[in-house]
């Protein structure tokens, strides 16, 4: 049996594309807070 990730993806969102956005919104969210949390030790470094 074979899975059909094309269909899955239709099933569960109305597009690929819908699915592309979800995900590359939750991965610039991660880095945004990544970075965030970077910028955030230095600048306390640097007040200490």
């Amino acid at each position: 049996m074979s899975f059909n990730i094309n269909k899955f993806k239709k099933n569960f969102f109305q597009t690929s594309e819908e699915l592309d956005v979800l995900l590359d919104g939750k991965v610039k969210l991660n880095l945004s807070k990544y970075y965030l949390g970077k910028f955030m030790a230095i600048f306390i470094n640097i007040n200490l």
